[in-house]
Order: structure tokens, then sequence, then C-alpha cells
């Protein structure tokens, strides 16, 4: 399986995938992980230096 962070955003970003077999893709898709403040019960800014290493991750392709 090959992950990669696709778009990052405030309080989430992408995590693309593939999946092969052999030279073959048998599934492609992505899904969506988001920073929680489980005390508020609502979706919360992912820290400023998570959000940079992504960002960098994500520009690195």
């Amino acid at each position: 399986m090959i992950c990669s962070v696709g778009e990052v955003r405030r309080s989430a970003f992408r995590v693309d995938f593939t999946m092969r077999v052999d030279d073959r893709t048998i599934a492609e898709g992505h899904g969506w992980l988001v920073g929680y403040d489980y005390e508020r019960q609502e979706s919360a800014r992912l820290p400023e230096a998570l959000r940079e290493r992504l960002e960098q991750e994500a520009a690195s392709g």
C-alpha cells in the first residue's frame, strides 16, 4: 500500500492511498483525518507544527 498526504486544512488533512498486487492497482481512495476536541465535542485546529509537517509532506508529492 502506498499512502501520501493530500490536502491540508485548518483542522483536517486527507490521506490518499493506492493498493497494488504485483503491478496491478486493486484499489485507490482517500480518507480525512480530523482533529477533535473531546471535551468540547467539536473539531479542533491541528497544532501548527503538525500542519507545517503535513504541508511539507503534501508538497513533496
